[in-house]
C-alpha cells in the first residue's frame, strides 16, 4: 500500500470515526434532554451513560472490530508492575485536583462555602431526615467519607468512561499527532471532545445549569465555551495518563474519577448559589478547574518543547 493509499484509508476511518460518535453520541444527548425537559428525569443519566459508547462504537465501526494491531489502542490487559506509582497517581489525582479547586474558589467566596452541607443536605432530605441523619456528623468527616466513596466509584465510572477514552486517547489523539504533532493533536482532540457535549448543554443545561430554555444566550455560550478550555485541559492530562502507564484503562480510571469528584464541591456550596457554578465550585469552572489548567498548561509547554 504506497503513501497515497495509506492517506485515503485514513482519511475514511477518520469520517466514519466522526460520523459514528457524533450522530450516536447526539441522538443520545438529544433524547437524553427530551425526557428531561419533558419531566421524566429519571431517563437522562441512563441515556447519557449511554452515551459514553459512542466513540468506542465509531472505532469498532471503522475498524469491524477493536483488534490492537488495527486500531493502535494500547492496554487492554493493563499492566501493573513497574507502573504502580502512576497507577496511584492516575487514581487519586482526580480528588486532588477537585479538592484544590474548591480551595480556590470558596477562598475566593469565602460566603458561599456551607461546611457541613447543611443547605444542600437538607434542601434533598428534608430539615427533619437532615437533623435525623447528619446533625451530629462534622463537615470534614463528611467530607472525607464522600472522598472514599469518589475513590471507590472511580473503578465503577471506569467501565463507562473507557467508551470514551478508547475513542478520544486511544484512537482520535495518536492519529491525530502523525500529522500536527503531540501538543497540538491534544488540543484538537479536546475541543472536538468539547463540541461532542454541546446538544445535551445546550438543550439540558449539562454542567452548568445554562440551558438556552433557562439562560440567556451568552451565558449559555460561555459555558459551552469553558467546558472546551475544560475538555482541552483535561485531554492533556488523560494522554499523560495513557502514556505513563501504557493502558487505555489508565485514562478511564482518571475520567471515572473525575466524573464522581465532579459533585463534592456542590456538597459544600450554599444553595441560593447552585446555579451559578460558571466559576465553581465544581472542577468544570473557572475558579474550580484552575489546578487543572495549571496542569494541562504544564504539559502543553512540555509537550510543545518535544514536537
Amino acid at each position: 500500500m504506497n503513501e497515497e493509499q495509506k492517506t485515503t484509508k485514513i482519511s475514511k476511518e477518520m469520517v466514519i470515526y466522526l460520523a459514528v460518535t457524533f450522530g450516536f453520541g447526539w441522538i443520545c444527548q438529544i433524547a437524553a434532554s427530551y425526557f428531561v425537559l419533558n419531566g421524566k428525569g429519571e431517563l437522562f443519566t441512563p441515556l447519557l451513560s449511554f452515551s459514553m459508547l459512542a466513540p468506542i462504537v465509531a472505532v469498532f465501526a471503522a475498524y469491524r472490530g477493536l483488534n490492537a494491531a488495527k486500531t493502535g489502542i494500547r492496554g487492554w490487559m493493563p499492566q501493573f508492575k513497574g507502573h504502580m506509582g502512576g497507577w496511584l497517581l492516575v487514581w487519586i489525582a482526580p480528588v486532588v485536583l477537585t479538592v484544590l479547586g474548591m480551595a480556590v474558589y470558596f477562598g475566593v467566596f469565602p460566603a458561599r462555602l456551607d461546611p457541613n452541607a447543611a443547605s444542600y443536605l437538607t434542601a434533598v432530605l428534608g430539615q427533619e431526615a437532615y437533623e435525623q441523619m447528619y446533625a451530629n456528623v462534622s463537615g470534614f468527616q463528611l467530607c472525607g467519607v464522600q472522598i472514599i466513596n469518589i475513590l471507590f466509584a472511580a473503578f465503577i465510572n471506569m467501565f463507562l468512561a473507557i467508551g470514551e477514552e478508547a475513542g478520544w486517547r486511544g484512537w482520535l489523539q495518536p492519529r491525530l499527532a502523525k500529522h500536527m504533532g503531540r501538543a497540538r493533536a491534544n488540543v484538537a482532540t479536546g475541543l472536538i471532545w468539547g463540541v461532542w457535549h454541546w446538544p445535551v448543554m445546550l438543550l439540558a443545561g449539562y454542567e452548568y445549569q445554562l440551558s438556552i430554555f433557562q439562560a440567556p444566550w451568552y451565558m449559555v455560550l460561555a459555558g459551552m465555551l469553558l467546558f472546551c478550555l475544560v475538555t482541552v485541559a483535561l485531554s492533556f492530562v488523560l494522554d499523560w495518563c495513557y502514556e505513563k502507564t501504557g493502558s487505555i484503562w489508565a485514562p478511564a480510571l482518571f475520567h471515572g474519577g473525575f466524573n464522581a469528584a465532579a459533585g463534592l464541591g456542590i456538597l459544600f456550596l450554599h444553595m441560593e448559589y447552585a446555579k451559578d457554578t460558571l466559576m465553581g465550585p465544581m472542577p468544570v469552572g473557572v475558579l474550580g478547574a484552575l489546578p487543572l489548567f495549571i496542569c494541562g498548561a504544564l504539559l502543553y509547554w512540555k509537550e510543545r518543547k518535544a514536537d
